[in-house]
C-alpha cells in the first residue's frame, strides 16, 4: 500500500497538567476511567454464565439460549459461535520485508474472539482442559469471553510424545528464536523491576544531584 500524508505541525512530548488540556487527553482518561469501572462487572457476569454452562447437561447453544448480556431483558442476546480450531502462536504467510529473515510469530487470529491477546491464550491454552469452560478477556480486558474447549491436538501422550520428537528434529528456527527472545524480555524486565522496588533504587541525572562519597 501507498499512503500521501501531510505533516502540518510538530508537539513536544509533555506531561499534560489537567484531563482537560487537550480533548483528546480528556477522551483517553474518561475511555480508560469507563473500562476500569466496567471490567469487575463483565468478569462477573461471564462467571456467571460459565456456571450456568457448567450445570447444565445441554450444549452451550441450547444452555444460554435465553441468557443476555446483561443479564436483563433489554439487553441484547449472546452471540454463540464454534472458532474451529487454532493454534497459540502462528507465522504470517506473506513474504517478508528482508529476504533473509523470517517473518516473526504472532498471536492466532480467533474467530469469534476479537483482539484476542496473551491473557486469552494463557486462559485456554493453560489452564483449561479438553471439556472444561472458563472466563478469558481479550487483550485490554474490555470484553470477556466464555469458552469450552472442545478437543485438543495433541489428544494423547503418545501424540505429543511424537509433536516434541518432530520439534527435536526440526534443529534451530527462527520462529522459536523469536519466541524465546520474547520470553527472555519479559522475563528480564520483571526481575529487574522487582530488583528495583525491592532495594528502593533511586535515579538520578547527572544534570541536577551531586552525590558526595566517602571511602570507608
Amino acid at each position: 500500500s501507498r499512503f500521501v500524508f501531510w505533516k502540518t505541525g510538530f508537539n513536544e512530548a509533555y506531561s499534560p497538567k489537567s484531563i482537560n488540556d487537550e480533548d483528546a487527553v480528556r477522551q483517553q482518561v474518561v475511555k480508560i476511567w469507563k473500562q476500569q469501572q466496567a471490567e469487575p462487572i463483565a468478569k462477573k457476569r461471564a462467571e456467571e454464565l460459565a456456571k450456568v454452562i457448567r450445570e447444565s447437561d445441554q450444549p452451550m447453544t441450547e444452555s444460554l439460549s435465553d441468557e443476555t448480556v446483561t443479564g436483563k431483558e433489554e439487553s441484547l442476546f449472546l452471540t454463540i459461535r464454534d472458532t474451529g480450531e487454532f493454534t497459540m502462536m502462528t507465522q504470517g504467510t506473506a513474504a517478508s520485508a528482508n529476504p533473509f529473515q523470517q517473518n516473526p510469530p504472532r498471536y492466532s487470529v480467533v474467530a469469534g474472539a476479537e483482539d484476542a491477546g496473551q491473557r486469552f491464550f494463557a486462559e485456554v491454552f493453560d489452564e483449561l482442559n479438553e471439556g472444561d469452560v472458563g472466563i478469558a478477556p481479550n487483550r485490554d480486558g474490555s470484553v470477556y469471553y466464555i469458552v469450552r474447549v472442545k478437543d485438543r491436538s495433541p489428544g494423547s501422550k503418545e501424540e505429543l510424545d511424537e509433536m516434541r520428537l518432530q520439534f527435536l528434529n526440526q534443529g534451530e528456527q527462527m520462529a522459536y528464536f523469536y519466541m524465546e527472545q520474547q520470553l527472555l524480555g519479559e522475563f528480564g524486565g520483571d526481575w529487574s523491576r522487582e530488583l528495583i522496588e525491592k532495594y528502593n533504587v533511586q535515579f538520578f541525572s547527572d544534570d541536577s544531584t551531586s552525590v558526595d562519597a566517602e571511602e570507608g
